[in-house]
């Protein structure tokens, strides 16, 4: 009986040592792109309560995973993640997040232009009077700043160029007419008396460029997911297509000075080419009275404007002198 228990137990030893040498020949097979298979039933049972364990432990770990994960409070999020409010839908800040895009590319696009010609069609509400829209034709240059504007409807006559870095600060202008011929040429502060007449701007805020800076400042600053922001695109303006957005203020907010802002995105230019601001209305049910509206029409960039056509002295100009 001793013998036989002996000789059962160098039998399992015989059979684990069998056991390692396949083990050990199918590590070397993997390797080395060979197999010799040697199986038998203990072999087939070793490899399948192997796997038996493996699926087990790796149920244990996903359950535990599973129950980690569910400790966490619904309302947490990671650090660094921006929590979304629940009352704003996606499409609301996927308009957003295209508006932030669209001034985002205007500015780089900007950075590009060096002047511009254009005829600027301004129409501005000055108390409670909305003045007749103004037909000027517009030069204006980047770097350094500079404006010219020859007025061809209301104050036809009149010109104005504002070259800051030449003409110390000063807004040159005349009139049209006996007028300007008596009064001769003015150097005006720009937000002057005389300079802010008929005007909701000085002159110094005047441009595609100060138009661009002063958005960008203010979509990315002080516009968030919970305002009303629409994107419409294909719309024509003129004979060019464009993208308009719209925000929109139901309450007043010191920081936007608008109930309605419409502003227009030439397609092609991928630049602002058109600005509409409207007032809250008085009475609740009245349609919004426009405050503001600036077109940048047959906008031409980067044609070449030198310091020629910001000087009094142009003599395609009526600069008396």
């Amino acid at each position: 009986m001793v013998r036989h228990s002996r000789h059962s137990a160098m039998d399992r030893a015989s059979d684990r040592r069998r056991i390692l040498q396949i083990m050990g020949l199918g590590a070397v097979g993997l390797a080395t792109g060979h197999w010799s298979v040697l199986a038998d039933d203990k072999t087939t049972s070793l490899e399948e309560a192997t796997a038996s364990s493996t699926k087990t432990s790796e149920t244990k770990l996903a359950a535990k995973a599973t129950a980690s994960t569910s400790s966490v409070p619904k309302g947490d999020k990671p650090s660094g993640l921006l929590a979304e409010p629940a009352d704003i839908t996606q499409s609301e800040i996927s308009d957003l997040a295209q508006a932030r895009r669209l001034i985002a590319d205007a500015r780089e696009q900007m950075e590009q232009v060096k002047d511009y010609v254009c005829t600027f069609v301004k129409q501005e509400r000055i108390g409670s009077k909305l003045l007749t829209p103004q037909v000027i034709q517009m030069k204006g240059r980047t770097e350094p700043h500079c404006i010219y504007f020859s007025f061809q409807t209301t104050h036809k006559g009149r010109e104005a160029i504002y070259f800051p870095a030449k003409y110390s600060n000063k807004l040159v202008a005349h009139e049209g007419g006996w007028t300007g011929y008596l009064a001769g040429t003015m150097n005006l502060e720009p937000t002057g008396r005389l300079a802010m007449s008929d005007n909701r701007h000085p002159v110094t805020e005047a441009g595609i460029n100060k138009l661009v800076t002063r958005v960008y400042n203010s979509w990315h600053k002080d516009l968030q997911p919970e305002h009303d922001v629409s994107i419409e695109r294909g719309v024509t303006i003129g004979n060019r297509s464009t993208t308009m957005v719209q925000t929109k203020h139901d309450h007043r907010q010191p920081e936007f000075h608008y109930h309605i802002v419409r502003l227009y995105f030439d397609d092609e230019l991928r630049l602002p080419v058109r600005f509409t601001g409207f007032e809250w209305p008085t009475r609740k049910g009245d349609a919004p009275p426009i405050v503001e509206d600036y077109h940048f029409q047959n906008l031409k960039v980067n044609v070449g404007l030198s310091d020629r056509d910001f000087d009094p002295s142009n003599p395609s100009y009526s600069y008396k002198r």
